[in-house]
């Protein structure tokens, strides 16, 4: 099931990009270069202001209040899965994935 995950979004190394910091659910950041087309944000982040979003996900697996998640890329850290917190995701995105805020 395809759903949307909270992130904090930083400036990317290319324009087609931006960097997402997400939250596992044991509490630890990981980070991972994302297309535009798989965000969702209101604000252009920048190096000194980084914004909060949302990032397109792939929800694997449920059970209780912990999701198994893949990631539309690689993360820096942990390869392209991460379990995340249920109250994370949203799972009926209320836009179009078209990258909002380019």
């Amino acid at each position: 099931m395809e759903a949307r995950l909270r992130c904090t979004l930083f400036p990317g190394q290319f324009s087609s990009e931006l960097a997402a910091v997400v939250r596992s659910a044991g509490g630890r950041e990981v980070s991972l270069f994302a297309q535009r087309t798989d965000l969702e944000y209101q604000d252009q982040p920048s190096a000194d202001r980084p914004v909060a979003g949302w990032i397109k996900v792939e929800v694997l697996q449920c059970d209780r209040n912990l999701c198994l998640v893949r990631l539309p890329q690689t993360t820096l850290e942990n390869g392209p899965y991460v379990t995340v917190t249920a109250d994370q995701l949203d799972s009926a995105p209320t836009r179009q994935w078209a990258g909002a805020g380019r």
